[in-house]
């Protein structure tokens, strides 16, 4: 995201910054400053964003896929999964409504997902406002992780917690089914 305002940065962001009262257009481009704060592998930051009316295209770039550290795009495509669920908290959180397309053009493999934004709605369920608040605050952590088990109730929390139609979550601890170092 660029700015002619040398002291807007993406850290620099809160919610008193909204444009309640801007167009459409104003409030999305704002909107998309919080997506870009999402996690990336590398820091790669891969994506990329298309405003239109009332549509934000979210959209993979390749040029920034690390090759050698993620031959298969896993971590790739988890980066751009991160901008889009920042974007879409941010979305609910100001009150606007959202439909979501993955993968909406196969021809396109660039584009990973079109949000619709429409009008005020309610918050869902499945995002709640603590979400909207973590995202300035949230940070990487290298440090080593415990190698114990994650506790079954925990595996089935996270599992529940996949509620929108379409998406799927798989769980394995199985050291033949994850790839060597994950």
């Amino acid at each position: 995201m660029t700015t002619d305002n040398p002291t807007v940065t993406p850290w620099r962001i809160g919610p008193t910054d909204y444009p309640e009262s801007g167009s459409l257009h104003e409030r999305m481009r704002f909107l998309l400053r919080y997506a870009a704060l999402a996690p990336s592998s590398h820091n790669t930051e891969p994506w990329r964003f298309r405003v239109q009316d009332n549509q934000i295209d979210v959209l993979i770039d390749f040029s920034r896929w690390l090759k050698v550290a993620d031959d298969d795009q896993r971590e790739l495509h988890i980066s751009v999964g991160c901008a889009l669920e920042n974007l879409l908290i941010a979305v609910e959180h100001f009150g606007l409504g959202h439909n979501v397309e993955y993968l909406p053009n196969y021809e396109d493999s660039s584009l990973a997902a079109s949000v619709t934004l429409s009008e005020p709605s309610e918050p869902s369920s499945i995002r709640p406002p603590i979400l909207f608040e973590m995202i300035t605050v949230r940070h990487t952590n290298h440090q080593a992780y415990e190698s114990r088990p994650v506790p079954q109730e925990i595996l089935e929390r996270f599992q529940s917690l996949c509620v929108e139609d379409g998406l799927h979550l798989f769980l394995t601890s199985d050291p033949d089914t994850k790839p060597a170092g994950r």
